[in-house]
């Protein structure tokens, strides 16, 4: 799918609503659970593109990969609620690279920490987590929740 000379662009809150949308339910059944089973996805993406600040990777003009970040700036926290990319662009290290710019926007902003919830069936969430040295704080039935102190 990915043209060779065509690259990635990464970017910060291009996206438009509709463009979070489309992406949210391209993305839906990657999921685990699915997205739309836990959330009603024109809500959600209209709550991304309203309170979040996005983190996205472009190829062709299409918005292929996001994570959505909600920030505490009384806590001096960030909380990722979103990450996701298509499947068709999987193994090219686009979540590693848009995790790293939430990581240094935390760092370069003097938040203290970034939190997240991941279902506990979530086997490639909690790799790429864990990888970036996420640590387990807590977990419920369905999910694990993890921080990472920056």
């Amino acid at each position: 799918m990915m043209n060779k000379s065509e690259k990635i662009k990464y970017l910060t809150d291009k996206s438009t609503q509709i463009e979070v949308l489309e992406h949210l339910e391209i993305c839906n059944n990657y999921f685990v659970p699915p997205l739309n089973s836990t959330v009603d996805l024109e809500m959600y993406s209209k709550k991304i593109h309203q309170n979040a600040l996005k983190f996205e990777a472009w190829f062709s003009q299409k918005l292929i990969g996001l994570i959505a970040v909600y920030k505490n700036d009384i806590e001096m926290s960030l909380y990722i609620t979103n990450v996701s990319v298509e499947k068709n662009f999987e193994g090219n290290g686009i979540a590693n690279s848009l995790l790293e710019k939430v990581v240094q926007y935390g760092k370069t902003n003097k938040f203290i920490k970034i939190n997240l919830e991941v279902n506990k069936n979530n086997k490639i969430a909690i790799q790429l987590y864990k990888k970036h040295n996420f640590v387990k704080e807590s977990e419920n039935y369905n999910n694990f929740y993890y921080e990472l102190k920056i």
